[in-house]
């Protein structure tokens, strides 16, 4: 039995939730659905914290309310699939704003579900603003086994402008076109210590069309992720964020462990979005992926869907990447990365730590690939890598690169710059950075056929002399007032 108790404090309703006994049989799905429906703007409804609900259908949230869980537990019957849509959230926040989320954990209980009941989403965010997610706990998402594998996230934020855009929906929101902004995801943590699944957070906008960013009418904007944690791997991305309408986001603050394709993934299209100050320790590509050779590993990665729909103005900085390795080996570990830029533009890497990385004769702390433009490298310190800062042989197009004051300590060459006969490369500066190549068999710079080159002012610790140290193949570059550290 159940009777919620109303105390007014300080003007404000708080809806207290008491349970005289301490086992309640089925499910808590309408009682809570009937609370929130009930609930009059600015209510806080705070829930007994010593409890386990149990929902059999999505709770759909409300503008303008505050939800307490005070500690409480929230799980999915195990039977969800029976009565439930496919791609239903636990909670559904659905055109609203204004709401508050705290203090709550759910555990969707993965590995104890079959395929056909397993929790699509944690909680979907379509049409919401200025919602507030904090201190929440999002545990267990995953399958016993990767061969199982879901394309789910904890938290889904996404924006539609067209009815094709995105089917892992609910059917019900199918004809719901809307933006998703300014909501904020603090201090939760997002734990799959114990199972297999594909996405902690994903905020996505639509890219299979290619649109332009001025030509989207809803955008996933301005939503931050803040000092949250991710502990355990996830099988493709701890936090994506996806789609040319998916901008001025920011990551911030994060710790994030365990292996995954991408720890921090800004990708098709993604576009003026912040990944500032988050610690990546001890990840790498899962095993899962090792015999794949269409993916590989980088902790954070920015990258457009092709030369044609580009990442454009995104800002990595203040990050600490450290232990990051692979188990095994193939071709496709070539270009593993702590950091990767591809088919990019304006995109600024500055003052990140990336050090301890694969412990193997492949992979660069700052791997550069496809057609890149714009690209400033600066500030950053650099350590235990096979390369420092590397432009692949796969890309055709290079304009407007420069490395300046980093502090580099490679295995091999710390800056290599390969250029491709056909492609079309021009202006890179690489200035007053402090270098230290020890392979003493390779340069450590090597900068290919590329127009307009200047590398000036550098600081080498090596023994060789500068001619030796410095590779060119551009007769027309400037190379001057380049010292070893001993002079």
């Amino acid at each position: 039995m159940t009777r919620p108790l109303r105390i007014c404090i300080n003007s404000l309703s708080v809806i207290f939730i008491v349970f005289f006994s301490s086992v309640l049989k089925g499910s808590d799905s309408q009682f809570l659905q009937d609370l929130i429906n009930t609930s009059h703007t600015g209510k806080i409804i705070r829930l007994q914290s010593s409890r386990v609900y149990l929902l059999d259908s999505p709770i759909k949230l409300r503008s303008n309310i505050t939800v307490d869980g005070n500690g409480c537990t929230v799980k999915a019957a195990r039977d969800w699939g029976l009565n439930n849509d496919r791609f239903a959230g636990l909670f559904e926040l659905v055109n609203v704003s204004n709401i508050q989320i705290r203090n709550i954990k759910f555990d969707l209980e993965g590995t104890h579900r079959s395929p056909t009941h397993r929790i699509h989403t944690t909680m979907l965010l379509l049409g919401a603003e200025n919602c507030h997610l904090s201190d929440v706990i999002f545990v267990n998402s995953g399958f016993r086994s990767s061969n199982q594998l879901p394309n789910s996230p904890h938290l889904l934020l996404l924006s539609r402008d067209k009815a094709q855009d995105f089917n892992y929906i609910p059917r019900e929101y199918m004809q719901i076109f809307a933006a998703t902004k300014n909501n904020i995801i603090e201090n939760c943590r997002f734990i799959n210590d114990s199972s297999f699944s594909s996405f902690g957070i994903r905020i996505l906008s639509d890219w299979y069309s290619q649109t332009s960013l001025q030509d989207y009418v809803h955008k996933t904007e301005n939503n931050t992720v803040l000092n949250c944690q991710f502990l355990g791997g996830f099988e493709w991305n701890a936090i994506e964020l996806a789609g040319g309408g998916t901008v001025g986001n920011k990551i911030i603050g994060n710790h994030l462990t365990g292996k995954t394709i991408h720890s921090i993934d800004i990708d098709k299209g993604a576009s003026y979005n912040l990944v500032r100050g988050n610690n990546i320790i001890n990840t790498g590509l899962p095993i899962r992926w090792n015999s794949r050779n269409d993916v590989r590993c980088s902790a954070i990665i920015i990258h457009g869907s092709s030369p044609r729909y580009l990442s454009v103005g995104n800002v990595v900085s203040q990050n600490i990447i450290r232990k990051v390795f692979n188990i095994g080996f193939n071709s496709r570990f070539t270009f593993s990365g702590g950091i990767t830029v591809s088919n990019a533009t304006d995109t600024r890497i500055v003052d990140n730590v990336i050090n301890d990385l694969y412990n193997a004769e492949y992979g660069g702390a700052i791997v550069l690939d496809q057609e890149i433009s714009n690209i400033f490298i600066g500030q950053n310190r650099i350590s235990g890598c096979h390369w420092g800062i590397i432009f692949t042989p796969n890309s055709r197009y290079l304009k407007n690169l420069q490395i300046e004051e980093n502090i580099i300590s490679s295995r091999n060459s710390s800056i290599c710059l390969v250029t491709k006969q056909a492609g079309e490369y021009s202006i890179v500066a690489i200035i007053a950075n402090k270098i230290e190549a020890y392979d003493r068999s390779v340069p450590a710079v090597y900068a290919g056929d590329i127009e307009q080159v200047s590398i000036e002012g550098n600081e080498f610790h090596d023994i060789r002399q500068i001619s030796e140290l410095v590779k060119i193949k551009n007769s027309q570059s400037v190379l001057k007032d380049n010292y070893l550290a001993t002079q």
